[in-house]
């Protein structure tokens, strides 16, 4: 699954090993759960980024004079935390989410923040719904951040999402949004 630092497509496996398409899917696949059922126990703790990335190819541009598409149409969103121990990352939850509201984002921060004690730092872009962490007991720092700041100020999850992306891009070079947790369960 993991012969360099970028995976192994599907086909590039089958046609390693010398076996059917269809049957290594299958062997990936249930290799996939397993990593996710690994880290079915971890909890963040101490200093955490908290954002949301949104995955799924990119939105089509239309003709001057057409109506957009918001940048976000039909792509998968996920909530992004990472452990931030100085310049460094530590332990990593990327977990999809139906929407970036507080409603999706508690019950994700709930099971993957420890709790035991309460009161875990977090860092965010200061998107309103972020306020989620203070209601489940932790405390926050949300401000604004320019798109020019971001990879400076919340610089773990930055570089979380953009090697995820490059991971999916590279490895894959389109990823199936219906089994986007599993391929997430395999990055992290």
């Amino acid at each position: 699954m993991a012969p360099g630092k970028g995976g192994a497509s599907i086909l590039k496996l089958s046609k390693r090993l010398g076996m059917h398409y269809d049957t290594v899917w299958n062997i990936a696949a249930k290799i996939r759960e397993a990593m996710g059922a690994r880290d079915q126990n971890l909890t963040l703790a101490g200093y955490i980024e908290l954002d949301e990335a949104f995955f799924g190819g990119r939105s089509k541009v239309k003709k001057s004079g057409e109506k957009r598409e918001a940048p976000t149409a039909g792509k998968k969103a996920a909530l992004v935390m990472v452990e931030s121990e100085g310049r460094q990352a530590g332990n990593l939850v990327m977990q999809v989410i139906d929407n970036v509201y507080y409603d999706d984002l508690k019950p994700v921060i709930a099971e993957k923040v420890e709790s035991e004690p309460a009161g875990q730092w977090f860092r965010s872009d200061g998107w309103g719904n972020h306020h989620v962490a203070i209601a489940l007991g932790h405390h926050i720092k949300m401000t604004p951040i320019p798109r020019a700041k971001l990879d400076e100020v919340l610089r773990c999850v930055s570089l979380a999402v953009s090697h995820a992306k490059r991971f999916f891009k590279g490895t894959y070079h389109q990823v199936c949004k219906t089994h986007i947790q599993r391929y997430f369960n395999e990055f992290c």
